[in-house]
């Protein structure tokens, strides 16, 4: 038995030894796997900051106030206009009392704001006298007396402090309250729209019809700050609503009908800014700038031709890494302005070829996006080796490049989602929002991993 052990022993190391031998005697070369090396290089790259000016007003929420900016001691001043949708189940109540309304008014809902709830403002509302194209591109630099007839009296005033103390405390704190501006309209108003409803309720049967219809009111409004200084309100809904009294079921009820400005009908914010100002700003080399409403953006010039001419420009591009940090605010403001939540990365001439109205999103070819990270104060995109190649790809075909070929723009934007979590649209971010970012010459890094195949 002990010899039997020992020989099973010697066949086991013999069959151990045969296994580890480095020979390839008996080994086919086609079974040898190919070696991946892997190698990680920077380039840098240079940034400086891009003036866009007026940016397309297209967004569902719309701006009202006026603040002064501490980082260029300028003041941000903004009005709307607004149409109102009219979906196509639209009805009044059956009975209707007196075959009139009780009242009408407006509801500016606010979503959030920037400045003192206490500052007083004072608001005119003008009647839409034209019909707005549903297709037409509406810039920030907007003339808002295009669409009224200025030298009418406004059809409504008010005076305002986003802090309404017409609520009760009680009803301010509770979980229901919805922040709102209420601007009461002349009852005449409303009692055209029913009028028209029972005489022609096939105005009523969706949006274009309403808006065409040539009842008062149902072209729009427009929103004008004549006096006040010291918040601003994004709108993120503006309601008209109707107030009536019906029978029903033999008992007396109060209803409301409401008219709602929605993605399916036009608004649009006009901003006025100090130019001068931002120009100023934008001209500091020290550093670069995400600024909304002023429309300043981060421009980078991408370190192409060194990529496409260096060692490893035969290479496999595995992943193109790109994260831009952003300096802590040092102005003291008791109202600070937010930071950029989400930004848009996007080549510099498919933004001015028009990339928001073509009704573009990031594709994460040639264009992306991504959110910012509190944690490390930084925008990060993680792999954008796609853009390179194809940049690569143009520079080495030896056609003519413009000035603007090897430039991307950081943009900051807002999105819509669909219920899969697909990004529908992106629109510029109007919110009051401000990024001091790190850039310059060489201050901007690109980590890009390299695959060699031996």
């Amino acid at each position: 038995m002990k010899r039997l052990h020992i020989i099973c022993l010697s066949t086991l190391l013999l069959v151990i030894g045969i296994g580890c031998d480095d020979s390839t005697e008996y080994l086919g070369p086609t079974i040898m796997p190919d070696v991946v090396q892997t190698l990680d290089t920077t380039f840098l790259a240079k940034s400086n900051t891009y003036m866009a000016g007026d940016l397309l007003s297209r967004s569902v929420t719309t701006y009202l106030g006026k603040i002064t900016d501490v980082e260029t001691n300028s003041t941000v001043k903004a009005e709307f206009f607004s149409q109102y949708n009219c979906n196509e189940e639209f009805s009044f109540p059956d009975s209707i009392i007196g075959d009139t309304i009780q009242s009408i008014d407006l509801r500016l809902y606010i979503d959030n704001f920037v400045g003192d709830s206490l500052a007083s403002f004072k608001v005119c509302v003008y009647p839409l006298d034209s019909v707005i194209d549903p297709e037409a591109n509406i810039y920030t630099n907007i003339d808002l007396t295009d669409f009224y007839d200025e030298t009418q009296e406004p059809i409504a005033e008010k005076w305002f402090t986003l802090t309404d103390y017409s609520i009760s405390q009680d009803d301010r704190y509770s979980t229901s309250y919805e922040r709102h501006i209420t601007i009461p309209l002349p009852k005449q108003i409303g009692d055209s729209i029913y009028s028209a409803y029972r005489q022609h309720p096939e105005y009523f049967k969706n949006s274009e019809r309403f808006i065409n219809s040539g009842i008062p009111g149902s072209k729009g409004f427009c929103f004008r700050l004549v006096s006040g200084d010291g918040a601003m309100s994004a709108v993120s809904i503006s309601v008209m609503n109707l107030i009536v009294r019906h029978t029903e079921d033999g008992v007396d009820t109060t209803s409301v009908v409401q008219f709602a400005s929605t993605e399916e009908v036009m608004q649009a914010t006009h901003f006025e800014t100090d130019k001068a100002s931002i120009q100023k700003l934008a001209q500091d080399t020290t550093a670069t700038y995400l600024k909304s409403p002023a429309g300043l953006f981060t421009e980078i010039t991408l370190p192409i031709e060194e990529m496409a001419l260096n060692a490893h420009s035969n290479d496999t591009i595995n992943t193109v890494s790109l994260t831009l940090s952003r300096y802590n605010d040092k102005l003291y403001t008791p109202y600070p302005w937010g930071v950029p939540q989400t930004v848009l990365l996007v080549r510099a001439n498919d933004y001015k070829k028009g990339y928001f109205e073509k009704n573009n999103v990031p594709d994460s070819k040639t264009s992306y996006y991504t959110t910012f990270t509190t944690s490390n104060n930084t925008y990060s995109f993680n792999n954008i080796s796609r853009l390179i190649s194809t940049l690569i790809a143009e520079y080495k075909s030896n056609q003519p490049l413009d000035d603007d070929w090897n430039k991307i723009l950081i943009i900051p934007i807002t999105t819509t989602f669909d219920s899969s979590n697909n990004i529908m649209q992106v629109c510029h971010d109007f919110s009051l929002c401000s990024s001091k970012m790190v850039g310059g010459i060489d201050d901007i890094k690109l980590q890009v991993v390299y695959s060699t195949f031996q």
